[in-house]
Protein backbone atom coordinates (compact mmCIF):
# COMPACT_ATOMS: atom_id res chain seq x y z
CA UNK A 1 0.00 0.00 0.00
CA UNK A 2 1.17 3.51 -0.78
CA UNK A 3 2.83 5.10 2.24
CA UNK A 4 1.22 8.51 2.64
CA UNK A 5 1.48 8.69 6.41
CA UNK A 6 3.59 11.86 6.21
CA UNK A 7 1.37 13.46 3.56
CA UNK A 8 4.33 15.05 1.79
CA UNK A 9 3.89 16.89 -1.51
CA UNK A 10 5.38 14.02 -3.51
CA UNK A 11 3.06 11.48 -1.88
CA UNK A 12 0.01 13.67 -2.51
CA UNK A 13 1.01 14.11 -6.16
CA UNK A 14 1.32 10.34 -6.58
CA UNK A 15 -1.99 9.80 -4.78
CA UNK A 16 -3.86 12.25 -7.03
CA UNK A 17 -2.23 10.84 -10.17
CA UNK A 18 -3.14 7.27 -9.23
CA UNK A 19 -6.68 8.38 -8.31
CA UNK A 20 -7.09 10.08 -11.70
CA UNK A 21 -5.71 7.16 -13.69
CA UNK A 22 -7.83 4.61 -11.82
CA UNK A 23 -11.11 6.49 -12.19
CA UNK A 24 -10.52 7.65 -15.76
CA UNK A 25 -9.62 4.11 -16.84
CA UNK A 26 -12.78 2.80 -15.22
CA UNK A 27 -15.09 5.51 -16.56
CA UNK A 28 -13.94 5.44 -20.18
CA UNK A 29 -14.27 1.64 -20.13
CA UNK A 30 -17.79 1.49 -18.71
CA UNK A 31 -19.36 4.64 -20.18
CA UNK A 32 -19.57 4.31 -23.98
CA UNK A 33 -20.44 7.94 -24.71
CA UNK A 34 -19.04 11.19 -23.30
CA UNK A 35 -21.36 13.15 -20.99
CA UNK A 36 -23.46 15.50 -23.09
CA UNK A 37 -21.87 18.45 -21.25
CA UNK A 38 -18.50 17.40 -22.68
CA UNK A 39 -20.00 17.20 -26.14
CA UNK A 40 -21.57 20.62 -25.69
CA UNK A 41 -18.16 22.15 -24.96
CA UNK A 42 -16.62 20.43 -28.00
CA UNK A 43 -19.41 21.83 -30.16
CA UNK A 44 -19.08 25.35 -28.80
CA UNK A 45 -15.30 25.59 -29.06
CA UNK A 46 -15.51 25.55 -32.87
CA UNK A 47 -15.39 29.33 -32.48
CA UNK A 48 -14.07 31.57 -29.71
CA UNK A 49 -16.93 33.83 -28.69
CA UNK A 50 -17.49 36.28 -25.83
CA UNK A 51 -20.36 34.10 -24.71
CA UNK A 52 -22.57 31.22 -25.74
CA UNK A 53 -26.30 30.82 -25.67
CA UNK A 54 -26.35 29.09 -22.27
CA UNK A 55 -23.21 30.21 -20.44
CA UNK A 56 -20.29 32.66 -20.32
CA UNK A 57 -17.25 31.73 -22.43
CA UNK A 58 -14.24 30.81 -20.27
CA UNK A 59 -15.13 27.12 -19.84
CA UNK A 60 -15.22 26.76 -23.61
CA UNK A 61 -12.01 28.76 -24.10
CA UNK A 62 -10.17 26.38 -21.77
CA UNK A 63 -11.09 23.55 -24.13
CA UNK A 64 -9.22 25.16 -27.04
CA UNK A 65 -5.60 24.28 -26.05
CA UNK A 66 -6.59 20.71 -25.17
CA UNK A 67 -8.18 20.25 -28.58
CA UNK A 68 -5.05 21.60 -30.26
CA UNK A 69 -2.97 19.01 -28.39
CA UNK A 70 -5.25 15.97 -28.33
CA UNK A 71 -7.54 16.68 -31.29
CA UNK A 72 -11.27 17.35 -31.53
CA UNK A 73 -12.39 14.24 -29.69
CA UNK A 74 -13.79 13.00 -26.42
CA UNK A 75 -10.34 12.48 -24.89
CA UNK A 76 -9.64 16.21 -24.98
CA UNK A 77 -12.73 16.77 -22.83
CA UNK A 78 -11.96 13.86 -20.51
CA UNK A 79 -8.43 15.04 -19.79
CA UNK A 80 -9.49 18.66 -19.31
CA UNK A 81 -12.27 17.70 -16.90
CA UNK A 82 -9.96 15.47 -14.88
CA UNK A 83 -7.22 18.12 -14.86
CA UNK A 84 -9.59 20.76 -13.44
CA UNK A 85 -10.84 18.44 -10.70
CA UNK A 86 -7.39 17.13 -9.72
CA UNK A 87 -5.92 20.66 -9.70
CA UNK A 88 -8.80 21.83 -7.48
CA UNK A 89 -8.19 19.01 -5.02
CA UNK A 90 -4.47 19.80 -5.03
CA UNK A 91 -5.06 23.48 -4.21
CA UNK A 92 -7.58 22.46 -1.53
CA UNK A 93 -4.94 20.22 0.10
CA UNK A 94 -2.21 22.88 -0.12
CA UNK A 95 -4.33 25.54 1.59
CA UNK A 96 -5.29 23.17 4.41
CA UNK A 97 -1.69 22.02 4.78
CA UNK A 98 -0.70 25.61 5.52
CA UNK A 99 -3.81 26.34 7.57
CA UNK A 100 -4.13 23.23 9.76
CA UNK A 101 -1.14 20.99 9.15
CA UNK A 102 -0.18 18.15 6.77
CA UNK A 103 -2.12 15.35 8.49
CA UNK A 104 -5.34 17.37 8.74
CA UNK A 105 -4.97 18.38 5.07
CA UNK A 106 -4.18 14.84 3.94
CA UNK A 107 -7.17 13.33 5.71
CA UNK A 108 -9.46 16.11 4.43
CA UNK A 109 -8.23 15.36 0.92
CA UNK A 110 -8.98 11.64 1.29
CA UNK A 111 -12.50 12.46 2.49
CA UNK A 112 -13.06 14.96 -0.35
CA UNK A 113 -11.94 12.37 -2.91
CA UNK A 114 -14.90 10.24 -1.79
CA UNK A 115 -17.40 12.91 -2.95
CA UNK A 116 -18.98 11.61 -6.16
CA UNK A 117 -18.73 15.01 -7.84
CA UNK A 118 -14.98 14.36 -7.97
CA UNK A 119 -14.68 10.61 -8.66
CA UNK A 120 -17.66 9.26 -10.58
CA UNK A 121 -17.75 12.47 -12.62
CA UNK A 122 -13.99 12.80 -13.04
CA UNK A 123 -14.22 12.60 -16.84
CA UNK A 124 -17.01 15.18 -17.03
CA UNK A 125 -16.27 18.69 -18.22
CA UNK A 126 -18.78 21.48 -17.82
CA UNK A 127 -19.15 24.89 -16.20
CA UNK A 128 -19.45 23.39 -12.72
CA UNK A 129 -16.10 21.62 -13.15
CA UNK A 130 -14.24 24.72 -14.36
CA UNK A 131 -15.97 26.76 -11.63
CA UNK A 132 -14.59 24.30 -9.06
CA UNK A 133 -11.06 25.20 -10.17
CA UNK A 134 -11.75 28.95 -10.16
CA UNK A 135 -13.24 28.72 -6.64
CA UNK A 136 -10.17 26.82 -5.41
CA UNK A 137 -7.83 29.44 -6.89
CA UNK A 138 -9.93 32.20 -5.33
CA UNK A 139 -9.72 30.53 -1.92
CA UNK A 140 -5.93 30.30 -2.29
CA UNK A 141 -5.69 34.02 -3.14
CA UNK A 142 -7.83 34.94 -0.13
CA UNK A 143 -5.62 32.76 2.08
CA UNK A 144 -2.71 34.92 0.99
CA UNK A 145 -4.63 38.18 1.35
CA UNK A 146 -5.63 37.61 4.98
CA UNK A 147 -1.95 37.19 5.83
CA UNK A 148 -0.40 40.13 4.00
CA UNK A 149 -1.31 43.48 2.47
CA UNK A 150 -0.31 43.05 -1.15
CA UNK A 151 -1.25 44.81 -4.37
CA UNK A 152 -0.10 41.70 -6.26
CA UNK A 153 -2.64 39.46 -4.56
CA UNK A 154 -5.43 42.02 -4.95
CA UNK A 155 -4.68 42.23 -8.67
CA UNK A 156 -4.68 38.45 -8.83
CA UNK A 157 -8.09 38.48 -7.15
CA UNK A 158 -9.36 41.04 -9.65
CA UNK A 159 -8.27 38.87 -12.56
CA UNK A 160 -9.59 35.63 -11.10
CA UNK A 161 -12.90 37.30 -10.22
CA UNK A 162 -13.33 38.29 -13.86
CA UNK A 163 -12.39 34.79 -14.95
CA UNK A 164 -14.83 33.33 -12.44
CA UNK A 165 -17.72 35.43 -13.73
CA UNK A 166 -16.71 34.48 -17.28
CA UNK A 167 -17.04 30.86 -16.17
CA UNK A 168 -20.39 30.85 -14.41
CA UNK A 169 -22.38 33.60 -12.72
CA UNK A 170 -22.70 31.38 -9.66
CA UNK A 171 -19.12 32.47 -8.95
CA UNK A 172 -20.69 35.60 -7.39
CA UNK A 173 -21.16 33.53 -4.22
CA UNK A 174 -17.43 33.86 -3.57
CA UNK A 175 -17.86 37.64 -3.30
CA UNK A 176 -19.89 37.10 -0.13
CA UNK A 177 -17.18 34.81 1.23
CA UNK A 178 -14.62 37.51 0.47
CA UNK A 179 -16.75 40.19 2.14
CA UNK A 180 -16.99 38.05 5.28
CA UNK A 181 -13.22 37.53 5.38
CA UNK A 182 -12.57 41.22 4.71
CA UNK A 183 -14.64 42.19 7.74
CA UNK A 184 -13.75 39.30 10.04
CA UNK A 185 -10.00 39.72 9.67
CA UNK A 186 -10.13 43.50 10.06
CA UNK A 187 -8.88 44.14 6.54
CA UNK A 188 -11.27 47.11 6.35
CA UNK A 189 -9.07 48.94 8.87
CA UNK A 190 -6.12 49.06 6.44
CA UNK A 191 -6.38 52.14 4.19
CA UNK A 192 -4.14 50.68 1.49
CA UNK A 193 -6.64 47.91 0.88
CA UNK A 194 -9.26 50.37 -0.43
CA UNK A 195 -6.89 51.66 -3.08
CA UNK A 196 -5.89 48.12 -4.01
CA UNK A 197 -9.54 47.05 -4.18
CA UNK A 198 -10.34 49.94 -6.52
CA UNK A 199 -7.54 48.94 -8.89
CA UNK A 200 -8.52 45.25 -8.72
CA UNK A 201 -12.18 46.12 -9.32
CA UNK A 202 -11.28 48.26 -12.31
CA UNK A 203 -9.24 45.40 -13.72
CA UNK A 204 -12.20 43.05 -13.25
CA UNK A 205 -14.51 45.44 -15.11
CA UNK A 206 -12.06 45.88 -17.98
CA UNK A 207 -11.78 42.12 -18.48
CA UNK A 208 -15.56 41.63 -18.21
CA UNK A 209 -16.58 44.52 -20.47
CA UNK A 210 -16.46 42.64 -23.82
CA UNK A 211 -18.66 39.90 -22.38
CA UNK A 212 -21.10 42.43 -20.92
CA UNK A 213 -21.36 44.20 -24.29
CA UNK A 214 -21.95 40.85 -25.98
CA UNK A 215 -24.52 39.90 -23.33
CA UNK A 216 -26.56 43.06 -23.85
CA UNK A 217 -26.86 42.37 -27.56
CA UNK A 218 -28.04 38.77 -27.47
CA UNK A 219 -31.37 37.30 -28.43
CA UNK A 220 -30.18 33.85 -27.28
CA UNK A 221 -27.78 34.34 -24.37
CA UNK A 222 -27.18 33.09 -20.81
CA UNK A 223 -29.75 35.44 -19.26
CA UNK A 224 -32.44 34.34 -21.68
CA UNK A 225 -31.51 30.70 -21.12
CA UNK A 226 -31.63 31.10 -17.34
CA UNK A 227 -35.07 32.73 -17.59
CA UNK A 228 -36.32 29.85 -19.71
CA UNK A 229 -35.14 27.03 -17.42
CA UNK A 230 -35.86 28.50 -13.99
CA UNK A 231 -39.16 27.30 -12.66
CA UNK A 232 -41.93 29.55 -11.40
CA UNK A 233 -41.55 30.27 -7.68
CA UNK A 234 -42.95 27.53 -5.45
CA UNK A 235 -45.31 28.21 -2.55
CA UNK A 236 -43.49 28.59 0.76
CA UNK A 237 -43.83 24.99 1.98
CA UNK A 238 -42.68 23.62 -1.37
CA UNK A 239 -39.71 26.00 -1.26
CA UNK A 240 -38.64 24.57 2.06
CA UNK A 241 -39.19 21.05 0.76
CA UNK A 242 -37.06 21.50 -2.35
CA UNK A 243 -34.26 23.19 -0.33
CA UNK A 244 -34.40 20.29 2.13
CA UNK A 245 -34.08 17.72 -0.68
CA UNK A 246 -31.24 19.72 -2.25
CA UNK A 247 -29.32 19.63 1.03
CA UNK A 248 -30.10 15.93 1.51
CA UNK A 249 -28.77 15.25 -2.01
CA UNK A 250 -25.48 16.99 -1.23
CA UNK A 251 -24.83 15.42 2.18
CA UNK A 252 -26.35 11.96 1.79
CA UNK A 253 -26.04 11.32 -1.93
CA UNK A 254 -23.08 13.18 -3.45
CA UNK A 255 -21.19 13.23 -0.14
CA UNK A 256 -22.48 9.97 1.36
CA UNK A 257 -19.21 8.06 0.94
CA UNK A 258 -17.32 11.08 2.29
CA UNK A 259 -19.60 11.17 5.33
CA UNK A 260 -18.89 7.48 5.91
CA UNK A 261 -15.13 8.02 5.80
CA UNK A 262 -15.51 11.07 8.05
CA UNK A 263 -17.36 8.83 10.51
CA UNK A 264 -14.48 6.36 10.45
CA UNK A 265 -11.98 9.17 11.05
CA UNK A 266 -14.01 10.34 14.05
CA UNK A 267 -14.16 6.77 15.37
CA UNK A 268 -10.41 6.22 14.96
CA UNK A 269 -9.52 9.47 16.75
CA UNK A 270 -12.19 9.59 19.45
CA UNK A 271 -9.95 8.10 22.16
CA UNK A 272 -6.89 10.13 21.26
CA UNK A 273 -5.66 11.93 24.36
CA UNK A 274 -4.30 14.89 22.39
CA UNK A 275 -7.49 16.87 22.90
CA UNK A 276 -6.00 20.30 23.57
CA UNK A 277 -7.78 22.90 21.45
CA UNK A 278 -5.64 24.34 18.67
CA UNK A 279 -5.47 28.13 18.78
CA UNK A 280 -4.93 28.94 15.12
CA UNK A 281 -8.07 31.06 14.89
CA UNK A 282 -7.06 32.55 11.56
CA UNK A 283 -7.55 29.21 9.85
CA UNK A 284 -10.77 28.39 11.71
CA UNK A 285 -12.52 31.52 10.43
CA UNK A 286 -11.22 30.90 6.92
CA UNK A 287 -12.54 27.32 6.94
CA UNK A 288 -15.86 28.49 8.36
CA UNK A 289 -16.25 31.09 5.60
CA UNK A 290 -15.60 28.71 2.71
CA UNK A 291 -17.32 25.70 4.22
CA UNK A 292 -20.58 27.34 5.23
CA UNK A 293 -21.24 30.59 3.34
CA UNK A 294 -21.78 29.32 -0.26
CA UNK A 295 -23.97 26.35 0.73
CA UNK A 296 -25.98 28.51 3.13
CA UNK A 297 -26.46 31.23 0.51
CA UNK A 298 -27.65 28.73 -2.11
CA UNK A 299 -30.13 27.23 0.35
CA UNK A 300 -31.37 30.73 1.23
CA UNK A 301 -31.65 31.61 -2.44
CA UNK A 302 -33.82 28.55 -3.05
CA UNK A 303 -35.97 29.37 -0.05
CA UNK A 304 -36.42 33.06 -0.83
CA UNK A 305 -36.71 32.97 -4.62
CA UNK A 306 -38.57 29.68 -4.74
CA UNK A 307 -36.68 28.56 -7.83
CA UNK A 308 -35.35 25.06 -8.40
CA UNK A 309 -31.82 24.40 -7.14
CA UNK A 310 -29.92 22.15 -9.57
CA UNK A 311 -28.10 19.40 -7.71
CA UNK A 312 -24.89 20.08 -9.64
CA UNK A 313 -24.65 23.53 -8.04
CA UNK A 314 -22.86 21.93 -5.13
CA UNK A 315 -19.90 20.80 -7.24
CA UNK A 316 -17.63 23.79 -6.72
CA UNK A 317 -18.20 24.06 -2.96
CA UNK A 318 -18.74 20.54 -1.60
CA UNK A 319 -15.08 19.85 -0.79
CA UNK A 320 -14.88 23.00 1.34
CA UNK A 321 -17.48 21.61 3.75
CA UNK A 322 -15.13 18.76 4.73
CA UNK A 323 -12.63 20.70 6.90
CA UNK A 324 -15.53 22.51 8.57
CA UNK A 325 -17.16 19.19 9.46
CA UNK A 326 -13.82 17.86 10.71
CA UNK A 327 -13.40 20.83 13.03
CA UNK A 328 -16.98 20.50 14.27
CA UNK A 329 -16.10 16.91 15.29
CA UNK A 330 -12.90 18.13 17.00
CA UNK A 331 -10.73 16.32 14.45
CA UNK A 332 -7.51 18.33 14.66
CA UNK A 333 -3.94 17.92 13.44
CA UNK A 334 -2.77 16.74 16.85
CA UNK A 335 -5.23 13.82 16.73
CA UNK A 336 -3.98 12.61 13.37
CA UNK A 337 -0.25 12.33 13.89
CA UNK A 338 -0.13 8.70 15.00
CA UNK A 339 0.86 6.40 12.13
CA UNK A 340 -1.55 3.60 13.04
CA UNK A 341 -4.46 6.07 12.85
CA UNK A 342 -3.40 7.27 9.40
CA UNK A 343 -2.98 3.67 8.28
CA UNK A 344 -6.55 2.81 9.32
CA UNK A 345 -7.89 5.92 7.58
CA UNK A 346 -5.98 5.08 4.41
CA UNK A 347 -7.26 1.48 4.37
CA UNK A 348 -10.82 2.75 4.87
CA UNK A 349 -10.35 5.22 2.02
CA UNK A 350 -9.14 2.49 -0.35
CA UNK A 351 -12.04 0.19 0.58
CA UNK A 352 -14.57 3.00 -0.02
CA UNK A 353 -13.03 3.81 -3.41
CA UNK A 354 -13.23 0.15 -4.41
CA UNK A 355 -16.87 0.04 -3.30
CA UNK A 356 -17.66 3.21 -5.27
CA UNK A 357 -16.14 1.71 -8.40
CA UNK A 358 -18.02 -1.56 -7.81
CA UNK A 359 -21.36 0.26 -7.36
CA UNK A 360 -20.69 2.39 -10.44
CA UNK A 361 -19.99 -0.78 -12.43
CA UNK A 362 -23.20 -2.43 -11.27
CA UNK A 363 -25.29 0.58 -12.34
CA UNK A 364 -23.52 0.86 -15.71
CA UNK A 365 -24.67 -0.91 -18.89
CA UNK A 366 -22.32 -3.76 -17.97
CA UNK A 367 -23.75 -4.25 -14.47
CA UNK A 368 -26.71 -6.07 -12.98
CA UNK A 369 -28.65 -2.87 -12.26
CA UNK A 370 -28.29 -0.55 -15.28
CA UNK A 371 -30.18 2.71 -15.05
CA UNK A 372 -33.67 2.74 -16.55
CA UNK A 373 -33.77 6.53 -16.64
CA UNK A 374 -34.05 7.51 -20.35
CA UNK A 375 -31.63 10.39 -19.74
CA UNK A 376 -28.96 7.95 -18.50
CA UNK A 377 -29.29 5.32 -21.23
CA UNK A 378 -26.27 5.76 -23.54
CA UNK A 379 -27.03 7.28 -26.94
CA UNK A 380 -25.89 4.67 -29.54
CA UNK A 381 -24.10 7.22 -31.71
CA UNK A 382 -21.52 4.84 -33.17
CA UNK A 383 -24.14 2.32 -34.35
CA UNK A 384 -26.24 5.14 -35.77
CA UNK A 385 -23.21 6.57 -37.53
CA UNK A 386 -22.42 3.21 -39.15
CA UNK A 387 -26.02 2.82 -40.30
CA UNK A 388 -26.21 6.36 -41.66
CA UNK A 389 -22.98 6.04 -43.63
CA UNK A 390 -24.43 3.32 -45.84
CA UNK A 391 -27.33 5.58 -46.82
CA UNK A 392 -25.20 8.72 -47.18
CA UNK A 393 -22.64 6.96 -49.42
CA UNK A 394 -25.45 5.72 -51.64
CA UNK A 395 -26.54 9.33 -52.18
CA UNK A 396 -23.28 11.27 -52.40
CA UNK A 397 -19.50 11.08 -52.30
CA UNK A 398 -19.29 14.43 -50.49
CA UNK A 399 -18.73 14.48 -46.72
CA UNK A 400 -21.32 15.81 -44.31
CA UNK A 401 -20.26 19.35 -43.33
CA UNK A 402 -22.98 20.23 -40.84
CA UNK A 403 -25.28 18.24 -38.55
CA UNK A 404 -28.44 20.09 -37.60
CA UNK A 405 -30.36 18.89 -34.55
CA UNK A 406 -30.23 18.54 -30.75
CA UNK A 407 -26.78 19.52 -29.49
CA UNK A 408 -25.91 16.40 -27.50
CA UNK A 409 -26.91 13.79 -30.06
CA UNK A 410 -25.70 15.83 -33.04
CA UNK A 411 -22.38 16.46 -31.31
CA UNK A 412 -21.98 12.76 -30.53
CA UNK A 413 -22.50 11.90 -34.19
CA UNK A 414 -20.03 14.62 -35.17
CA UNK A 415 -17.42 12.85 -33.04
CA UNK A 416 -18.10 9.60 -34.93
CA UNK A 417 -17.70 11.14 -38.41
CA UNK A 418 -14.06 11.22 -39.55
CA UNK A 419 -14.25 14.87 -40.63
CA UNK A 420 -16.10 15.97 -37.45
CA UNK A 421 -18.88 18.13 -38.96
CA UNK A 422 -19.93 21.34 -37.25
CA UNK A 423 -23.21 21.27 -35.32
CA UNK A 424 -26.08 23.64 -36.08
CA UNK A 425 -27.89 23.57 -32.73
CA UNK A 426 -31.59 22.92 -33.35
CA UNK A 427 -31.19 24.56 -36.75
CA UNK A 428 -30.65 27.93 -35.04
CA UNK A 429 -27.82 30.14 -36.30
CA UNK A 430 -28.15 32.45 -33.27
CA UNK A 431 -27.15 29.51 -31.06
CA UNK A 432 -24.41 28.40 -33.47
CA UNK A 433 -22.08 31.37 -34.17
CA UNK A 434 -19.37 29.03 -35.53
CA UNK A 435 -21.54 28.62 -38.64
CA UNK A 436 -21.97 31.63 -40.93
CA UNK A 437 -25.22 31.99 -42.93
CA UNK A 438 -23.43 31.87 -46.28
CA UNK A 439 -21.62 28.70 -45.16
CA UNK A 440 -24.83 26.68 -45.21
CA UNK A 441 -25.35 27.30 -48.91
CA UNK A 442 -22.14 25.38 -49.67
CA UNK A 443 -22.58 22.65 -47.08
CA UNK A 444 -23.86 19.11 -47.07
CA UNK A 445 -26.23 19.10 -44.09
CA UNK A 446 -27.50 16.12 -42.12
CA UNK A 447 -30.80 17.03 -40.44
CA UNK A 448 -31.55 14.99 -37.32
CA UNK A 449 -34.84 14.56 -35.43
CA UNK A 450 -35.56 12.63 -32.25
CA UNK A 451 -38.24 9.89 -32.15
CA UNK A 452 -40.86 12.34 -30.86
CA UNK A 453 -40.43 14.38 -34.04
CA UNK A 454 -40.34 11.42 -36.44
CA UNK A 455 -40.49 12.47 -40.10
CA UNK A 456 -42.32 10.32 -42.63
CA UNK A 457 -40.25 11.78 -45.49
CA UNK A 458 -36.90 10.96 -43.83
CA UNK A 459 -34.75 7.90 -43.24
CA UNK A 460 -35.16 6.15 -39.90
CA UNK A 461 -32.51 4.56 -37.70
CA UNK A 462 -32.94 1.36 -35.70
CA UNK A 463 -33.78 3.36 -32.55
CA UNK A 464 -36.43 5.62 -34.07
CA UNK A 465 -34.38 8.71 -34.89
CA UNK A 466 -35.04 10.34 -38.28
CA UNK A 467 -32.47 11.94 -40.55
CA UNK A 468 -32.32 13.54 -43.95
CA UNK A 469 -29.52 14.71 -46.23
CA UNK A 470 -29.90 18.33 -47.30
CA UNK A 471 -28.04 19.30 -50.45
CA UNK A 472 -26.08 22.53 -50.94
CA UNK A 473 -28.05 25.30 -52.61
CA UNK A 474 -25.08 26.68 -54.55
CA UNK A 475 -25.14 25.23 -58.05
CA UNK A 476 -21.46 24.23 -58.29
CA UNK A 477 -21.54 22.38 -54.96
CA UNK A 478 -24.87 20.75 -55.76
CA UNK A 479 -23.61 19.38 -59.11
CA UNK A 480 -20.43 18.18 -57.41
CA UNK A 481 -22.18 16.30 -54.62
CA UNK A 482 -25.23 14.76 -56.30
CA UNK A 483 -24.61 11.38 -57.87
Amino acid sequence: MMNISKFESKSIFILLAFFAIAWLSFLVTTVPIPPFDNIEQLVWMRSMEWGYFKHPPLTTWLMWPFVQIFGWNKWASYLLGASCTIASLGIFWNILRQAKGPHFAGVALLIAMCITYYNGSLFAYNHNISLTLLVAITAWIWWKLIQEVSLTWWLALGIITAFGMLTKYQYALTLFVGAYLFIKYGMWKIKKNYFYIAIAGLLTIVILTPHLIWLSDQKAGPLQYAASVLSKPYPFLQRMEQVFYWLIDIFFNRCLAAMILLGFVFFYTRKNKNTEEEKNNISVQFILAWGLTPILLMAMMGGISGNYLPTRWGTAFAMWMIPLLMLSLSIQENKLTEQHVIKKITISFVIIQIMLIFLSLQTSIYGFFPSKNPKKIPFPYEQMHTEMLHVIHSLTDCPIDVISGPIGQSGALAIAFNNHPKVLIEGDLDKSPWIKPNELARSMILNLWDPNQARTDAFKTFNGWSYQVQWPTETDMLSKCKK
